[in-house]
């Protein structure tokens, strides 16, 4: 695939065979084809790589890797998902499910959401929720308190390309959180245009077995961050979970359409970079530089959050540290009865951006 600085990258998911001469042979011709290819093509200040599994275990173990500079870097673009995949399954398992927790005091008329970084918290998502509180009879909210880990983009769940917008640096602010939950809070200003598209979700939901009410009436008059439940002290107050999708299934619309916001909150929740480089040296022995992560979706990152460009770093891996990570993380995702597929973009298959 062509990345920034027409850099030529390809990486092989591991095929688990025992070596033979006509396996050989097209390991040969594999590496003969990318030299050829990649005469013509200029890499910047990168090299061209390319490189594959030449043997392993039947349980990926032992890998031998094998192809063209495969120990030089390169960097990694949106194969960075495949990678922040590899530790949101390590760290949280295919299961995992983001929980909002919400409490609500009838006698003051006071709602908190305690977020939980979910990546996916958006148009239906708040849609969702109006409706949910309009049948639990939360109609009137005097005032709706929020915490900082409950971060909102308004389109994560509903627009594929929208990296524009946010960037690479996935900052959504309290400000931008308030103006969203006023705008899809206050269901008697809602357009015409949003109760269309709120007949929508209502109707893809019954067909998946989740009802919602016809017309959802909820009020709110002021929206503040307070990262203290303060309706915790009074009696009386009931407490909500709303439970997001399994991981396995985030993942899996991630990669499919390359989403960048939700990648990145991810990498976010799970600790950063500095994070990043104690899981994988623990979990693959690997040193820093074999890969270096920024941003969970591979987008360019500014260490001045972008207000002048300048000062960029880029997520950056060997090609066979990706192999190394691909070949891990199908070995995680069978202790769980999964495969590659369930997490990651099968192409000429998915919908998506392939």
């Amino acid at each position: 695939m062509k990345l920034k600085n027409r850099i030529f990258f390809i990486f092989a998911i591991p095929l688990f065979c025992a070596a033979n001469s006509a396996h050989a042979d097209l390991q040969k011709d594999l590496e003969d084809d990318f030299i050829n290819l990649s005469k013509n093509l200029s890499s910047g200040e990168l090299p061209n790589t390319f490189c594959y599994a030449q043997s392993a275990d039947q349980f990926g173990q032992d890998l031998k890797v094998a192809g063209v500079n495969i120990d030089s870097p390169v960097r990694l673009a949106s194969v960075s998902k495949v990678v922040t995949s590899f530790w949101a399954i390590s760290e949280l398992g295919p299961h995992y499910q983001f929980e909002t927790k919400l409490s609500w005091n009838p006698k003051n008329r006071h709602l908190h959401i305690a977020g939980s970084l979910d990546p996916f918290m958006g148009q239906q998502s708040l849609m969702f929720l109006a409706s949910e509180l309009d049948r639990l009879q939360i109609h009137d909210v005097d005032v709706l308190s929020f915490d900082s880990n409950f971060l909102i983009y308004e389109y994560a769940d509903v627009r594929l390309n929208y990296e524009s917008t946010v960037g690479a640096q996935s900052n959504p602010t309290a400000e931008d959180a308030q103006i969203t939950l006023f705008k899809y809070f206050n269901t008697q200003n809602w357009s015409a245009n949003f109760n269309r598209i709120y007949s929508l979700l209502r109707s893809k939901s019954l067909a998946s077995g989740i009802e919602m009410v016809p017309s959802p009436h909820l009020t709110v008059r002021n929206i503040v961050l307070s990262d203290t439940d303060d309706t915790r002290f009074h009696r009386g107050v009931s407490h909500f979970i709303y439970a997001s999708e399994e991981l396995y299934k985030y993942l899996k619309h991630m990669n499919a359409y390359s989403i960048n916001y939700p990648a990145n909150i991810l990498f976010r929740n799970l600790g950063g970079t500095t994070a990043f480089e104690k899981f994988i040296g623990k979990k693959l022995r690997m040193r820093n530089n074999e890969v270096e992560m920024y941003t969970g979706s591979g987008l360019e990152f500014y260490t001045d959050g972008e207000v002048t460009r300048q000062n960029r770093i880029d997520n950056e891996s060997t090609c066979e540290a990706i192999l190394k990570v691909s070949s891990a993380l199908d070995k995680e995702l069978k202790v769980y009865g999964f495969a590659l597929p369930d997490v990651l973009l099968v192409a000429g298959v998915d919908p998506g951006t392939w």
